[in-house]
C-alpha cells in the first residue's frame, strides 16, 4: 500500500524539489536510484535490496523520502515494522527442508551428477512465502499437499536416486515423516 502511495507521489512530484529534500547534489543520482525505487515491487524487496548509492543505504533512502513527500511517520514506522517482523519470520526457516528418501546406494553414479542432483532431493522451505505466519499444523497441512504434488509429479522416482519411499521435514528442529500420500507418520524432537 505505502509502496503505491509513494510511487504515485514521486511521479507528481519535481526532481528538483526532492534533491533538495534528500540532499542530493546530483539530479542523475537522484533519478537513478528513484527509478530503482520505482522498479522495486515491494517495500520489503526495496529493502531488501541492498542499495547504497553513497548518499543513503535503502533504509534511509525510504525514510527521507517519506518525509519529503509528506508521509505520516506512524504509516512509516509500521512498514519498518512489518519488515523487521517479515524478515524475523524468514529467517526462522533458513535450515527448514524436505528430504526426499529413497534409500539410495551408491554404486557407479559420478559425483559430480550426484552434487547437481542433490537439491531434488533436498528441497528448501526458506524464503517460501506460503509457509509464514502459519502454525505448526497449518505448516504440516501445506507440506502434506507439497508431498503430494511432489510424489505425483516425479512419478513416484526421483531421477539417479531410485524409488521415492518417503519424505522426512527438518523443521525448526524436529524431524516429521510422511508418507508418499502425504500422511504424517512419525516426529522426533
Amino acid at each position: 500500500m505505502l509502496k503505491e502511495i509513494l510511487n504515485q507521489k514521486i511521479k507528481d512530484a519535481s526532481i528538483e524539489d526532492l534533491k533538495q529534500k534528500l540532499d542530493y547534489q546530483s539530479t542523475k543520482k537522484l533519478e537513478k536510484s528513484l527509478n530503482k525505487f520505482l522498479k522495486t515491487e515491494t517495500i520489503y524487496g526495496w529493502l531488501n535490496s541492498g542499495f547504497y548509492d553513497l548518499v543513503n543505504n535503502a533504509e534511509e533512502f525510504l525514510i527521507k523520502l517519506c518525509k519529503a513527500l509528506e508521509i505520516d511517520d506512524t504509516q512509516i514506522q509500521k512498514e519498518l515494522d512489518n519488515y523487521a517482523n517479515l524478515k524475523i519470520e524468514i529467517e526462522k526457516f533458513k535450515d527448514a527442508y524436505i528430504f526426499v528418501n529413497t534409500n539410495f546406494k551408491r554404486k557407479s553414479e559420478p559425483i559430480f551428477a550426484l552434487a547437481f542432483l542433490e537439491s531434488k532431493r533436498r528441497i528448501s522451505l526458506y524464503k517460501d512465502e506460503k509457509y509464514l505466519f502459519k502454525s505448526r499444523n497449518e505448516i504440516l497441512n501445506i507440506i502434506s499437499n507439497e508431498i503430494i504434488k511432489d510424489y505425483v509429479f516425479n512419478n513416484g522416482k526421483l531421477f539417479i536416486w531410485g524409488d521415492i519411499v518417503n519424505y522426512e521435514l527438518y523443521l525448526f528442529g524436529n524431524l516429521y515423516t510422511f508418507t508418499k500420500d502425504g500422511k504424517l507418520i512419525n516426529e522426533k524432537i
